[in-house]
């Protein structure tokens, strides 16, 4: 017997000192409780920012787990490289929930990261995360990307997005890489790209591969439309 979940909603707004929205959730179990939060909003006007929370006890086995990220502007390599955003977190005995709220929170939302979804975990998860703009900053540069790693006790997965010439809307990649482990050695992996150049171009192109327990295998598709007249679509 367990009762219905519990789930709040809220936006927040202080002109120039805070916006966000954050979503709270609390399970009574018959054995334990779970209790999640995810946030994400702007901090004095300039700081994006994003967290997510969890906490919870099942069967005597207890979980938590914290994820934090910002936006920021530090040269690495002045006026080439510049650091847009950091984060990371650590799970202890994580929820494919708790890792999917990191996902969507660090915008790793592209069809790649949806394809491969977030890694196995058993008994903790890590998560480096970052964000760069070369030639430029402040969202006005020539390319644009972010990356989240994540590390668990199954697995080490690679996620990152990246946009070109401040056209998110236009021309935009991803891909996730997966390693894992258990129950035996493996590789599988998404590489996606998406056009949408008005009216000259518009379609998607991906490949997947896999490879372990002497299997291999890559699978290709590609689907466009060109001037609005000649649409091409292969897959492999």
């Amino acid at each position: 017997i367990r009762s219905r979940p519990l789930t709040w909603r809220s936006y927040v707004s202080i002109p120039d000192v805070v916006q966000f929205r954050a979503s709270l959730s609390y399970d009574q179990l018959v054995d334990g409780f779970d209790m999640a939060l995810s946030t994400q909003g702007k901090l004095l006007g300039t700081y994006d920012i994003g967290l997510v929370g969890a906490m919870g006890k099942r069967a005597g086995v207890f979980r938590a787990g914290l994820f934090l990220k910002s936006s920021v502007t530090i040269p690495l390599v002045p006026g080439i490289v510049t650091l847009s955003e950091v984060g990371g977190g650590l799970f202890v005995n994580p929820l494919p929930s708790d890792l999917a709220m990191v996902k969507r929170v660090a915008g790793m939302s592209g069809a790649a990261a949806n394809s491969v979804g977030m890694p196995p975990a058993g008994a903790f998860a890590v998560m480096l995360y970052a964000g760069i703009e070369v030639a430029g900053s402040n969202g006005v540069s020539a390319a644009q990307g972010r990356a989240l790693v994540t590390i668990t006790d199954r697995a080490f997965q690679i996620n990152a997005t990246a946009t070109f010439f401040n056209a998110a809307d236009k021309i935009k990649g991803d891909l996730a890489v997966q390693v894992g482990w258990t129950p035996a050695v493996y590789v599988r992996g998404v590489i996606a790209l998406e056009l949408k150049i008005e009216k000259a171009l518009r379609g998607t192109a991906q490949v997947q591969f896999f490879a372990g327990s002497n299997l291999f295998a890559v699978k290709g598709n590609m689907d466009l439309v060109v001037v609005d007249a000649i649409r091409a679509y292969s897959e492999v």
